[in-house]
């Protein structure tokens, strides 16, 4: 699963998911 599906199930933007996975929770 890419950022960009995780993002569209999600609803939020590739870069919010991108930052999450960067920064951890």
């Amino acid at each position: 699963m890419t950022i960009k599906e995780v993002a569209s199930q999600a609803g939020v933007s590739t870069a919010a998911v991108s930052r999450y996975f960067n920064g951890g929770s």
